[in-house]
């Protein structure tokens, strides 16, 4: 090999051990920051769960939402998992918005 190419491929080894760092630095700083949300969003997180699960919210959707499967089958009779995955969704959707009203609104 002549000395022009080994300088090359020396400063070729040289910039992927720098790009090896930076990225090394990255995941490290997103890793950081990613405990320090889970850490903050932990309370909210619970509160949250503790309300969902709660007996006042429970009896809410079941007297809501206990027919919606009986309904489905009047109105299709072979109603598949993706329906019935939109109606728990929807469930969701509504017990969260709740859960919001009952909280003093959506917080982003």
């Amino acid at each position: 090999m002549s000395d022009s190419s080994k300088q090359t491929e020396k400063k070729i080894h040289e910039g992927i051990d720098k790009a090896s760092d930076v990225a090394k630095d990255e995941v490290t700083r997103l890793r950081n920051e990613l405990n320090e949300l889970r850490r903050k969003a932990g309370p909210k997180v619970q509160e949250a769960e503790n309300f969902l699960t709660s007996p006042p919210v429970l009896g809410f959707i079941e007297e809501h939402f206990a027919n919606t499967r009986l309904h489905f089958d009047h109105c299709y009779p072979r109603t598949d998992f993706f329906t019935i995955g939109i109606t728990g969704f929807v469930a969701g959707a509504a017990v969260v918005l709740l859960y919001a009203k009952y909280n003093g609104g959506l917080r982003l």
